[in-house]
């Protein structure tokens, strides 16, 4: 239960709350489960969305004074969305457990965009990823990339291509769209040659480079 709050801190009539648990949270409580009962089998279906969200409940409206209360929920984490003016604005409170009281503030949503570019211009194909209010992770091409309805907040671009990869911070502020421009660093090469203990060619040997 609580209460949403638009942009001016005051209560925020008439905002959709809904409470929704991502994959990663269900997968920990699974595991907590199976911790707790080794030897007993069970089964779940999940089901996954785009916005990687596992699973659903239904959402309620805020009161006259912005309240509102979601009864019915098995003691879980989730994250909770309030929504309101037809989508403009949007408040997120994420790690919730039962029984919680809390106040989720609805900001005005925006949009982030940039240009992505390596050493010979513009990247043809790329993907960018956004770790903050809001995840996405979507492909663009020709060296411009957007994304609609962000919610304000701290941001870590990701960008990998062909061409290189990067990774830069942003700060998107509410009701003003942000831009980014993202060099990347040139892919690396790695060359070498696998011997035995007395220095022969080994052939026909995997190679396999991870992070130290």
């Amino acid at each position: 239960r609580g209460v949403v709050a638009g942009p001016d801190g005051k209560p925020l009539a008439d905002a959709w709350v809904s409470v929704h648990q991502g994959l990663g949270a269900m997968l920990e409580d699974m595991r907590g489960n199976d911790d707790e009962g080794r030897g007993h089998s069970s089964s779940m279906t999940i089901s996954t969305s785009d916005d990687n969200e596992a699973t659903d409940f239904a959402p309620v409206l805020t009161d006259a004074a912005g309240k509102f209360e979601i009864r019915g929920l098995p003691h879980a984490r989730y994250e909770v969305i309030a929504e309101a003016q037809a989508g403009a604005l949007r408040g997120r409170a994420p790690n919730i457990t039962p029984d919680a009281t809390l106040t989720i503030q609805a900001l005005g949503l925006t949009s982030l965009a940039g240009t992505v570019h390596g050493a010979n211009g513009p990247t043809a194909v790329f993907r960018v990823e956004l770790a903050g209010p809001t995840t996405a992770a979507r492909t663009f091409t020709d060296g411009k990339f957007q994304f609609g309805r962000v919610d304000p907040g701290a941001y870590t671009v990701r960008v990998s291509s062909e061409d290189g990869n990067a990774e830069v911070k942003v700060n998107v502020v509410a009701n003003q769209p942000t831009t980014v421009d993202v060099p990347l660093v040139a892919n690396a090469v790695v060359i070498g040659k696998v011997v035995d203990a007395e220095g022969k060619p080994l052939g026909g040997v995997g190679v396999v480079l991870i992070k130290d």
